[in-house]
């Protein structure tokens, strides 16, 4: 695929749009006004569902132009409206790339027009829309290998669940394993020091921490239902993976000596686990890592 033929929309301020300009993809935010200052005013405009609230969507995203892919964070159905009345021409992909609770719910977009996409097999049953069970990595992302440092790396916002993150550390340091717990606060303007919460991480941090631990950390709480990107980076860097997800028995790239299902493994035997070599696996993930065979596999599902 041409990628002078895909527009894609995602918040500039989030967490792809910089890997995703930087793999020469046309990227456009989907609203203007994005200081802290000119969001309120927004979300003031968009909950009060203020008359003229178009003037804050972006007009660099009406172009001529066959694919529009837009993923979910801070879209609204008023917007995906307007974006289909003025690019009536373009064929719209919508992306959940988080649980649809968090998100805009897919009832409200009409299916006739837009293609729906998630990556949580949950989601995919209950809303009826295509699961896609690949990767959205991105190539920038290496990890330099370093003697290991910690066993067990774990980063996620605090969504009060700090009493279960704390009893889950200690239950691992318990049976041996060297732990980093990075916990940040749920919200931006939560910050203060209290020695527990830590402030905002960098992904090229996160790679730092995951280049020196033995296993990283992936809970089910709050995340998707499929292959996330904790789970990702564990595949695609050789790290061993300690999760509570026993659905992963079912994936076949699952491994007993790569991964450790809480609940279901002793953890008399995580030491072990931990000292032993990950071993290589065979999957078909491997054939679908990346952002770019992502999209193209997704505008080709839709050619069919």
């Amino acid at each position: 695929m041409d990628k002078s033929d895909l527009l894609i929309i995602i918040p500039k301020h989030g967490f792809f749009y910089k890997y995703i300009a930087n793999l020469g993809y046309q990227v456009c935010d989907p609203y203007y006004g994005n200081s802290i200052f000119f969001r309120i005013i927004r979300e003031i405009f968009f909950r009060l569902r203020l008359p003229g609230k178009s003037i804050w969507y972006n007009k660099n995203a009406v172009l001529k132009i066959k694919y529009i892919v837009l993923f979910e964070p801070l879209l609204t159905a008023d917007f995906i409206k307007w974006l289909l009345k003025k690019n009536p021409e373009s064929k719209l992909i919508l992306i959940y790339a988080n649980k649809v609770n968090a998100s805009i719910s897919p009832n409200r977009i009409d299916r006739s027009l837009v293609d729906l996409w998630t990556f949580d097999k949950d989601d995919s049953e209950r809303y009826n829309m295509h699961l896609y069970e690949g990767g959205m990595y991105f190539p920038q992302w290496v990890v330099s290998k370093q003697a290991p440092v910690y066993d067990v790396f774990y980063i996620g916002k605090d969504k009060n669940r700090l009493q279960n993150l704390r009893k889950i550390e200690s239950d691992l340091q318990t049976h041996g394993a060297r732990t980093m717990f990075y916990i940040t606060w749920s919200r931006g303007w939560q910050k203060k020091d209290d020695g527990i919460h830590k402030p905002f991480l960098p992904y090229e941090k996160v790679l730092d921490y995951i280049g020196k631990s033995k296993a990283i950390l992936h809970l089910l709480d709050g995340a998707q239902k499929g292959i996330t990107l904790r789970i990702q980076e564990s595949l695609i860097h050789k790290v061993k993976l300690i999760t509570d997800d026993s659905s992963l028995v079912k994936y076949d790239f699952y491994n007993p000596h790569n991964i450790f299902i809480l609940g279901k493994d002793d953890l008399n035997n995580l030491r072990n686990f931990l000292d032993t070599p990950y071993e290589n696996v065979q999957s078909v993930f491997f054939k679908h890592v990346f952002f770019n065979q992502m999209v193209n596999d997704i505008i080709s599902d839709c050619l069919d």
